[in-house]
């Protein structure tokens, strides 16, 4: 999935040493709510608008009847991954009613209508997706390939050439699902949980969208090594934004692995800045204004006779 070899390298490894730890199915434990809960910052909200130039990933799960069409978004800071947005459209749904915690900022006209649509539109989705990456600096996009290549196609002839729309085997979605987790497991994903519903009648209290979807999703174990995690079969149940959030924060372990490639010197940049005492800024000077010998003609004469007695 990571453009640079060495990248894929770097995330192979770490899904291989994952494979020591705890991977089982998805927040299937007794503990699953705990987990999730302890990756939750009370007063973090959704990110309208990011700072210029802060580099983002985004994570999209396409689906144009029954299922619907997600967006996640997240970046990097330091060793932790930030979830700062969410969006889903679903046809014939009201956009309000699907999207609480966005306060009712439509990214397009197009989302206004949804309720009154059978089936999202390809054109909107992309100028959706181009609406948003006015608002976040968006390096790298990955969606499906089953239902994303003619989205992919329309991005990349507006210049979008950071989105891919990649097949997603069950190994593959696997891993992307262990990432996730091994996240949460060392609370490294910071969640939001907002707007969260009026306590229930049994005083236990609700989540919202986002975190009961992420709670009631189904883990099966189809082979020793790989879990397919799904939304339980039932009506009004899904896992759209999951598989949204999952491919973002996949993206966002790759440009972390990356980074910290870089910084110690790897494919992207071979050598280590060096750090800047007083004998290299003078040879830097020196180099650049001349040296102590051009300037004294006789020191230069100097040094010749001495190299031609050695």
């Amino acid at each position: 999935l990571g453009e640079k070899g060495s990248g894929k390298m770097l995330v192979a490894e770490t899904i291989h040493r994952m494979s020591s730890r705890r991977l089982g199915a998805f927040l299937v434990t007794n503990k699953r709510e705990s987990d999730l809960i302890a990756c939750v910052e009370l007063d973090r909200r959704p990110v309208m608008r990011a700072r210029p130039k802060m580099a983002h990933q985004m994570g999209i799960d396409v689906g144009l009847i029954g299922d619907g069409t997600a967006i996640a978004i997240t970046h990097v800071e330091e060793d932790r991954i930030i979830f700062d947005y969410h969006e889903v459209w679903y046809a014939g749904e009201n956009w309000n009613e699907c999207n609480p915690h966005l306060c009712g900022e439509f990214p397009t006209d197009y989302a206004k209508t949804l309720a009154n649509v059978e089936r999202l539109d390809f054109d909107e989705i992309a100028k959706w997706i181009l609406a948003l990456c006015k608002r976040f600096h968006i390096t790298a996009g990955l969606f499906d390939r089953w239902n994303g290549i003619p989205l992919e196609q329309t991005l990349h002839k507006r210049g979008h050439k950071q989105f891919k729309a990649e097949f997603f085997t069950r190994d593959m979605t696997s891993k992307l699902f262990q990432a996730a987790k091994m996240f949460i497991f060392d609370e490294r994903l910071a969640l939001y949980d907002w707007p969260i519903p009026e306590r229930g009648k049994e005083g236990q209290t609700k989540h919202s969208i986002l975190i009961a979807e992420l709670l009631t999703l189904q883990a099966r174990q189809v082979s020793k090594n790989i879990v397919m995690v799904e939304a339980p079969q039932k009506k009004g149940a899904h896992d759209d934004i999951s598989d949204a959030l999952i491919r973002s924060v996949w993206l966002s372990m790759e440009a972390m692995l990356n980074q910290k490639h870089a910084a110690r010197g790897g494919a992207y940049r071979p050598h280590t800045p060096t750090a800047m005492t007083v004998q290299r800024y003078q040879a830097v000077r020196a180099r650049k204004h001349g040296g102590y010998g051009q300037r004294n003609p006789r020191a230069a004469r100097g040094r010749r006779v001495v190299r031609g007695g050695s």
